[in-house]
């Protein structure tokens, strides 16, 4: 028998190369041999069946379990303190228009003449839309059609600090968090003009440490962090019903406050693949350390935004069972497409799992409004001023993206200010016996495919990750007349050349970088928006720089960097010899923040 040559082709079922693999498959003596995720292929015991009652039952024997060994007071509860509060946000709402606008009563003005005039940027404007809300509401002014008319004098208006001199001794109790806000309202204006970036206020350089502070001073008075106990339970009795292995994605894992109650339950399990996933790349680069340290070697890690094209972020349709998610949709601009690229990475019979908060204050938008991507609900078609969506709300956008079996607790959704959201993808009808792929478009294309060519195969791999292609490749035997076109290039994984570092400066530098990014083979050409460079992680990357080679970046010079090598070379033109460290020196808080009149066009490049 003559062996025939082969063409062995990664991903040649996708839409971007069909095209290639069609034209491929009609050359005579030549075998084709298609290789994909092992998560396309179809196993219809693959899933997990939870519909039944006694699992719903389970699900709240284990909420209420939780629930009997704690008490807590929601802030919602605390007698008078939304009141206190609503006062303090009508005084920091103000705070930017006082002696610089709205001169008399009865008069009108232009909105955008308006933001024109106090110096704001256009980015700011749905901020800008909450402070007129707030001030409408309480009868100080009325806008329509851009058009607002001045009713009361806002100077008029008492300093938040005298109002939360007036609070009870049980409201104090969350004076950190008033406090926070009248600190964020001090810099207001610098943030809207753009003198200082958003998310520096409440993130100083790039790290959660204010916040964090902040709550460890106030009474736990949410129970969004209980039901995340809630639901790692769940998951861990999800987990203990499957004999295969069950793949878990995590979106928007941030700080890993979910992740950590899961992995602390379902550790020792042996059928577990856990993806680690956020949209900022320093938060995947720090739990990937973690993990490391933890010995967590059934985790992985990658870049995820949910709310875009998920094929081109490296993720397939029907590859995991279970896709939770920790107080993260809202942050999307779109709840529905984020919904319908969870549905479409789960496969039939999967399981949405989130933790929501659906109840929230202004105080809440006025701080965490600095940080980025918060008013993306703005521009999202099923929401209007808030944030958050009543639970009723989300059960409706559930079904409609075609969820079904929606289970919500507490069942009692008046007594929480959060809950668990459990939906499922589900089976398909009319299952096809000769089914090989989860996909029936591409179950389809894989079937002419074979009625042209009787050679054209198909075999399944872990992943498309370097490590997977390396180790199937491993076993091939290729001939010198096989061909091999890979996922993303035909020859090479990646381009670049790795350059050993040959000196302490480029050594510290790499190593910065390895930790903020997480990418464990840095070349010095590397682009730093393709390692993942975005808003926060800059802000990291800037302070490190500043700790380990006191050098000190504005952000003009930082976003002329377009590589490492740039870096690099910004460093050692630096005489680091010739500078006085006592002069190094940071003399205020304030000089030691990152700021510039050029951040809007960083913000604009990131």
């Amino acid at each position: 028998m003559i062996c025939k040559d082969r063409i062995i082709i990664f991903n040649g079922l996708s839409q971007n190369r069909y095209e290639l693999t069609k034209y491929l498959n009609l050359k005579k003596n030549k075998k084709i041999i298609l290789v994909e995720c092992k998560s396309e292929k179809y196993d219809e015991e693959f899933s997990i069946n939870v519909y039944s009652s006694e699992s719903k039952e389970e699900n709240l024997q284990i909420e209420n379990a939780i629930m009997e060994k704690c008490q807590i007071k929601l802030r919602k509860d605390y007698d008078g303190l939304y009141h206190m509060m609503d006062r303090v946000c009508l005084s920091c709402a103000s705070v930017i228009f006082k002696n610089k606008a709205f001169s008399s009563t009865k008069e009108k003005y232009n909105i955008n003449e308006l933001m024109m005039k106090l110096n704001i940027k256009e980015q700011f404007t749905p901020f800008f839309m909450k402070f007129l809300n707030i001030l409408q509401e309480n009868g100080y002014l009325n806008y329509d059609n851009d058009e607002i008319t001045v009713l009361k004098s806002i100077e008029d208006i008492p300093e938040a600090k005298i109002i939360l001199d007036n609070f009870t001794e049980e409201q104090k109790k969350f004076a950190p968090y008033v406090e926070l806000l009248i600190y964020c309202a001090s810099k207001y204006e610098r943030v809207f003009s753009g003198e200082i970036p958003a998310n520096e206020v409440i993130y100083p350089t790039g790290e959660f440490n204010m916040l964090d502070d902040v709550d460890s001073k106030m009474p736990l008075s949410t129970k969004r962090y209980i039901y995340g106990d809630v639901l790692a339970d769940i998951i861990n009795n999800f987990v203990s019903k499957k004999k295969k292995k069950v793949r878990i994605l995590e979106i928007g894992a941030g700080t890993a406050e979910l992740t950590t109650k899961i992995l602390s339950r379902i550790k020792d399990v042996d059928n577990i693949e856990y993806c680690f996933t956020d949209i900022g790349q320093s938060f995947v680069a720090k739990a990937k350390i973690n993990a490391e340290v933890n010995g967590y070697k059934f985790m992985n890690f990658k870049k995820l935004d949910i709310s875009a094209d998920i094929e081109q972020q490296g993720f397939n349709e029907n590859s995991f069972d279970i896709i939770i998610s920790y107080d993260v949709l809202q942050a999307t601009n779109s709840i529905e497409k984020s919904l319908k690229n969870i549905k479409k990475m789960l496969v039939p019979g999967g399981i949405c799992a989130q933790v929501q908060s659906y109840d929230d204050h202004d105080i809440d938008n006025l701080i965490y409004g600095l940080s980025p991507g918060w008013w993306n609900f703005t521009i999202d078609p099923i929401r209007g001023k808030r944030i958050t969506m009543h639970p009723q709300e989300w059960q409706k956008i559930l079904e409609n993206v075609g969820f079904n079996n929606v289970q919500v607790l507490p069942e009692e959704i008046e007594l929480s200010d959060a809950g668990v959201f459990l939906s499922f993808k589900p089976y398909e009808k009319n299952i096809d016996n000769n089914k090989i792929l989860y996909n029936q478009l591409k179950n389809n294309l894989l079937k002419k495919l074979q009625s042209v060519n009787e050679e054209c195969s198909i075999e399944f791999i872990n992943s498309f990750d370097k490590e997977d292609i390396d180790a199937y490749m491993s076993k091939l035997s290729l001939s010198e007349n096989d061909e091999v076109l890979y996922k993303d290039n035909p020859q090479n994984i990646r381009e670049n050349e790795y350059i050993d570092v040959t000196n302490d400066l480029e050594s510290k530098l790499f190593e910065i970088l390895k930790t903020i990014f997480g990418v464990e083979d840095i070349a010095i050409n590397d682009e730093l928006q393709k390692l993942g460079l975005d808003s926060l992680s800059g802000l990291l990357l800037i302070s490190k720089l500043r700790q380990e080679f006191k050098v000190e970046l504005n952000m003009k010079d930082f976003y002329s960097f377009e590589t490492v090598f740039d870096i690099a070379e910004y460093i050692k033109s630096v005489d680091i010899k010739d500078i006085d460290l006592q002069d190094v020196e940071i003399e205020s808080k304030e000089e030691n923040k990152i700021g510039s009149n050029d951040i809007s066009e960083l913000m604009d490049l990131l």
